[in-house]
């Protein structure tokens, strides 16, 4: 089983045990955590039973990764997993021949070529895992679904869109703020450690029926596959949600008034901020999302 680290405690997972609330700044701390499935984002997006779930999946997984763990900070958790990066070793130069097309003669290449006894470095790397709902700042968005993640098909980390001074989330009204994001410049694929080239998001809008919008997470230029930075990751979410403005299909079954999208008094693109991205499923993430008002329940 996986751990959840408390200062220089280690303990089991117990969904029942409620943690206390806090709400001081960012540091690694022993007490007054937040609960998380009642107070973090994921349990706001997910519901607390589709929360504790997502949390169990996510810790089995996390199980199976030496040295992987849940930390505690005062404002939600941190995850703390390896990275396998290759250590400087030694080099060595090889010729080989090479026979031109064009010219039908050999050509002799020199290549550096690292040797087999070149080690492979650990470094640990901490992202964010949950935090605290501000929940005077507006409603997050409720998304009410299944969970599909597993030791098959592999638990990414959340994406959250975390700036320099601990703020979170990009509203969609101010989608150039996503260039001063921290991490704004880092490789998606590299982040995700996907090679494909395809990334699929998946939103649950109250009172509408699953809607799904899928881009490349590479761009192309000059004939070559070049992998978009967290800031492109942002303006392609926010593309996805005009679409689902645009597209969505309404649940007769659950359509809730309160939830319309767009048209008068409804909930429109400028009242959304995209907080970050939990991956739920093989291939799909679903946006969390915060409004900049309330509807109450």
């Amino acid at each position: 089983m996986a751990e959840i680290v408390t200062g220089s405690k280690v303990c089991p997972y117990q969904p029942t045990t409620p943690l206390p609330r806090t709400y001081t700044a960012y540091q690694l701390c022993e007490r007054d955590l937040p609960d998380f499935l009642v107070d973090g984002f994921i349990a706001h997006s997910l519901g607390p039973k589709h929360a504790e779930e997502y949390l169990s999946r996510f810790l089995r997984c996390l199980a199976e990764e030496p040295s992987s763990r849940l930390l505690p900070f005062t404002r939600g958790w941190l995850v703390e997993r390896p990275s396998m990066t290759d250590a400087p070793g030694p080099t060595t130069t090889q010729t080989s021949e090479h026979r031109s097309k064009s010219k039908g003669h050999k050509t002799k290449r020199r290549a550096r070529v690292l040797l087999p006894q070149a080690e492979r470095l650990v470094e640990m790397h901490r992202r964010l895992f949950d935090c605290q709902v501000d929940t005077a700042a507006g409603t997050v968005v409720p998304q009410t679904t299944w969970v599909g993640i597993s030791s098959q098909t592999g638990a990414q980390s959340p994406i959250f869109f975390v700036f320099p001074n601990g703020s979170l989330g990009v509203p969609y009204d101010h989608l150039s703020w996503r260039n001063s994001l921290k991490y704004a410049t880092a490789e998606v694929p590299r982040m995700l450690k996907r090679c494909n080239l395809n990334m699929r998001i998946r939103i649950k809008w109250p009172g509408y029926k699953i809607f799904y919008y899928e881009f490349r997470i590479y761009d192309t230029k000059v004939g070559q596959k070049v992998p978009i930075t967290i800031s492109r990751l942002v303006e392609r979410v926010a593309r996805g949600i005009h679409h689902l403005f645009l597209d969505a299909e309404p649940d007769p079954h659950e359509f809730d008034e309160r939830w319309k999208l767009g048209g008068e008094n409804g909930v429109q693109l400028s009242d959304i901020t995209i907080i970050g991205l939990l991956h739920i499923s093989k291939g799909a993430w679903l946006p969390i999302l915060q409004l900049n008002r309330h509807i109450v329940p």
